[in-house]
């Protein structure tokens, strides 16, 4: 998010907060984006998975909710504890 903020002098974290599952969330913007995501680490490796839209465009509020559906439902699987992961079985 830093890095956002880098590009355009302005980019501010407008909250943070922890789920269940240890992913680190954020919401933030700066004068081109505003958007939603969040961050997981397993040593060296990081993944940022987020949604957004351009702050001077019409929101699309379907599309918007679509995407933190989405959100919530995506999480890369080398991030997680191999006791967490589950597969799909055939009976």
């Amino acid at each position: 998010m830093n890095e956002a903020g880098k590009k355009t002098n302005n980019g501010r974290i407008i909250r943070q907060w922890h789920d269940e599952l240890g992913r680190e969330w954020f919401e933030a913007e700066n004068d081109k984006y505003h958007m939603t995501g969040y961050v997981m680490t397993r040593g060296f490796d990081a993944w940022i998975n987020y949604c957004g839209y351009r702050a001077n465009e019409p929101m699309e509020p379907l599309e918007i909710q679509l995407g933190n559906r989405a959100l919530d439902t995506v999480m890369p699987l080398s991030v997680m504890a191999n006791s967490q992961i589950q597969s799909a079985k055939a009976d």
